[in-house]
């Protein structure tokens, strides 16, 4: 009797063989296979796995260095990483589950360059890549570049301004200059016309001296005639004697143009002032928009790890019914209980090691118990905590994102553009960012602040070719001596795809106080000097116009008083009844300022 029936067993024995083998040196390229699918499907860009190996009795995956490429940015990884190591639930594999019950993953990097594109080329990925991403931040960083390019264009408007035209003293000066020769020049005008005639009744008196007889019939006209001319000068003497006190009134009008030139300059040549929010927006607003870019990019890309619509857990159940038993729940197709991370990380200027552990990953993770979590350290040469809660197990997406690093090192980076930029050296920063998303809602807060600040000019070295500018710069370097912390919070709402956000920061606030300080001492030197050129410019005009004026009255008076002496020798020449007599007072006392103009003193 055969102990072995070969002719039964051998069949047998080469299929289990086969299946034995198949599954040997078969699973791993097909583990490895559905892998990178499954990731290239998922985050829609180049998934690279140089190595893989498995062990169904120990129920381990060993991974070699893979990368997942960045689908926003094809020449740059995702995710890098030089080896790892899961422990998987065989028995869940019964179950068409993949459980990973531990496991590590060691140099874990994000953000590394890739010596060849990642992008897929597939519809799909391009659809992706153009829709995602936040949204534009050019129209708010415009209107803080908007607000500082009006306050330099109004500044410089008011410096560079002609406003002779719109001073008042120069117009009282210029209406002096006409008013007073136009008067002299009437003056005189009627003194001569005196003088031709007391000539003519000179001529007159003459004539009827030789003829008696015929003199006696113009004898009452020339008397009438002679007196005219008394009256006359004496009209002409009245009027030269005002002149002086005209004088006085004609310089208290001009000091009070003086005085209305003064408040105009004043009001005319003060600035509204730079305002600190703004000036804030605009020197912080470039740098946090790019920051923000990256920062709401990665929160987004975390958040992939746990999908925000609920999946229903999937059966492969062809006929009748799957029935759920009570106090039991449908159990996610994939589930990664615990990872243990180590990794390196640049963050500002700085490379630093870490050490984290990444718990309760799911496809499906409105199926688990608890929220995904992910939780990071720094234990190199950065200090920094990282946790962050992705939770999907209630009706709505919840997720918590925790970021506190008290010794940043930010690189050197320029604030603003134009005469307003700015360089800030690099420093130690405390920076505090906490995020929430509520469903797509977002809500969250942004502190940085540095110590020990140094800021500069961003290229003190070349001065504008604008005068006017560039002591306007010169300003803002001077301003700058006063700022030694910078304290900046930005507040996030809206959501992903379109936040919304605002500055606070004590730099504008601090920055604007020095420029508006100088802009206000330098507005106020213009009109001081302009004021100052205006007054020397008045009085020496009006000097030379009292001089002219007074020199041209007591040659008028002269004159006035040699037509005087003509006429008082006429009148007794006529035997008429007596002449009225000029006072003797008009000559030459007339010609002398009175005290109140004397006294008079100009300011220059």
């Amino acid at each position: 009797m055969k102990l072995f029936r070969w002719k039964y067993v051998l069949p047998r024995l080469a299929l289990v063989l086969t299946v034995v083998l198949s599954i040997h040196f078969g699973l791993d390229p097909l583990i490895r296979w559905a892998v990178v699918a499954g990731g290239e499907s998922a985050v829609g860009a180049k998934v690279e796995l140089a190595s893989l190996g498995s062990s169904l009795s120990r129920g381990e995956i060993m991974l070699g260095p893979w990368q997942i490429a960045n689908p926003h940015s094809p020449l740059r990884n995702l995710l890098q990483a030089d080896r790892g190591r899961l422990q998987i639930d065989t028995r869940a594999l019964l179950a068409k589950r993949l459980v990973i019950r531990d496991g590590t993953l060691r140099g874990l990097r994000w953000d590394t360059p890739r010596a060849t594109s990642g992008a897929l080329d597939t519809e799909e990925t391009t659809r992706a890549d153009t829709s995602s991403g936040p949204a534009d931040f050019s129209p708010w960083l415009e209107s803080g570049r908007q607000a500082g390019a009006d306050w330099l264009a109004a500044t410089r408007e008011r410096l560079e301004q002609d406003l002779t035209g719109q001073l008042e003293t120069p117009q009282v000066v210029r209406e002096l200059q006409d008013r007073w020769p136009r008067q002299a020049a009437r003056m005189g005008a009627r003194i001569e016309a005196l003088r031709v005639q007391t000539g003519q009744i000179q001529s007159q008196l003459k004539a009827a001296r030789q003829n008696p007889l015929r003199g006696l019939e113009h004898a009452g006209q020339l008397q009438q005639s002679l007196q005219g001319v008394q009256q006359e000068m004496l009209v002409v003497q009245e009027q030269l004697s005002r002149w002086p006190g005209q004088a006085t009134e004609d310089r208290q009008a001009l000091e009070l143009a003086r005085d209305h030139d003064r408040q105009f300059l004043r009001d005319t040549l003060h600035g509204d002032g730079l305002d600190g929010a703004q000036l804030s927006k605009q020197l912080l607003g470039p740098v946090v928009a790019d920051r923000l870019r990256t920062v709401l990019g990665w929160v987004g890309r975390v958040r992939s790890l746990a999908p925000n619509r609920p999946v229903r857990a999937k059966t492969d159940a062809k006929r009748g019914v799957v029935v759920h038993f009570v106090g039991s729940r449908p159990q996610p197709s994939l589930h990664i209980r615990r990872l243990a991370l180590t990794g390196s990380a640049r963050l500002g200027s700085t490379s630093t090691d870490w050490i984290g552990t990444l718990t309760d990953v799911s496809s499906q993770p409105n199926l688990l118990e608890q929220p995904t979590q992910l939780c990071m350290q720094g234990i190199g040469t950065l200090d920094f905590k990282v946790n962050i809660t992705l939770d999907r197990t209630g009706g709505l997406a919840r997720d918590d994102i925790r970021l506190d690093c008290p010794g940043l090192l930010l690189p050197d980076s320029t604030l603003g553009s134009g005469t307003l930029a700015l360089r800030l050296s690099p420093g130690k920063t405390s920076l505090q960012l906490h995020l929430v998303l509520v469903d797509e809602r977002l809500d969250g807060q942004i502190h940085l602040q540095q110590s020990a600040v140094q800021l500069r000019r961003a290229d003190p070295s070349e001065s504008p070719a604008n005068p006017v500018v560039a002591r306007l710069a010169r300003l803002v370097g001077q301003s700058l001596a006063g700022i030694e912390q910078l304290d900046t919070t930005v507040r996030l709402a809206g959501s992903l795809q379109q936040p919304t956000w605002q500055i606070q920061s004590n730099l504008g606030p601090q920055l604007a106080q020095g420029v508006n300080r100088a802009t206000r001492q330098l507005l106020e030197q213009q009109a001081a000097t302009l004021q100052a050129s205006l007054d020397k410019q008045a009085e020496r005009q009006w000097n030379r116009l009292a001089k002219q004026r007074e020199t041209t009255r007591q040659q008028l008076l002269a004159r006035l008083g040699n037509g005087r002496q003509l006429v008082e020798q006429l009148a007794r020449l006529g035997g008429g009844p007596a002449a009225r007599s000029i006072p003797q007072q008009s000559i030459p006392q007339l010609g002398k300022l009175p005290a109140s103009l004397q006294k008079l003193n100009f300011t220059r």
